[in-house]
């Protein structure tokens, strides 16, 4: 128990520097660090190869649009009528909206990339990184566990801290509980 205690807890120690940094961050939304925002707006005209018979080919707008502009993040939405049609890519701490005319084949661009302390905030809350950093998430709140589980369990061998490291961990529990509460107020 010792042994998968010590390790999984070297393991989280990156993992929860992370979390807490980033925990009080998200608390203080105005702290920039010096990370300044940047936004982008760009026009131009897409070739019209992306509509077959009046249907969207999404993917060679949005590969197009890759190219000519460099756009990162996965593709969240698309939505069109008769006369024009919208892309939107998002990605941790960055969002860039197409909208275009679906006779012209005309666009403009909203390209809004966040400085480093918003990627690290996104990440975070897992927003719109993607499905191997709910992975990475998931795998963390695992290893977060097992490492609370296996200290609980180790308490009830060290007879000498038995009962005052129980105590803390009730104290703990009861300072969260109405943290809670005084919280939702």
């Amino acid at each position: 128990m010792r042994w998968l205690h010590t390790y999984t807890s070297m393991i989280a120690l990156i993992l929860v520097l992370f979390f807490s940094i980033t925990g009080i961050t998200l608390n203080h939304p105005e702290w920039s660090f010096g990370a300044p925002d940047s936004n982008k707006k760009v026009e131009g005209e897409l070739n019209m190869t992306w509509l077959r018979s009046d249907q969207i080919d999404w993917l060679a707008i949005a590969e197009t649009l890759r190219q000519r502009h460099g756009l990162k993040g996965i593709v969240s939405d698309k939505q069109a009528d008769e006369n024009q049609g919208s892309i939107t890519f998002k990605g941790p701490g960055y969002n860039a909206d197409c909208f275009f005319d679906r006779k012209t084949g005309s666009y403009s661009l909203d390209i809004e990339q966040q400085g480093w302390l918003n990627v690290m905030n996104d990440l975070h809350r897992g927003r719109d990184a993607g499905k191997n950093w709910a992975l990475f998430i998931d795998v963390s709140g695992v290893i977060l566990t097992l490492i609370s589980i296996t200290g609980l369990a180790m308490i009830f061998f060290l007879k000498k801290v038995r009962w005052s490291g129980l105590a803390w961990m009730v104290a703990g529990g009861i300072i969260t509980y109405y943290l809670a509460i005084f919280a939702t107020k």
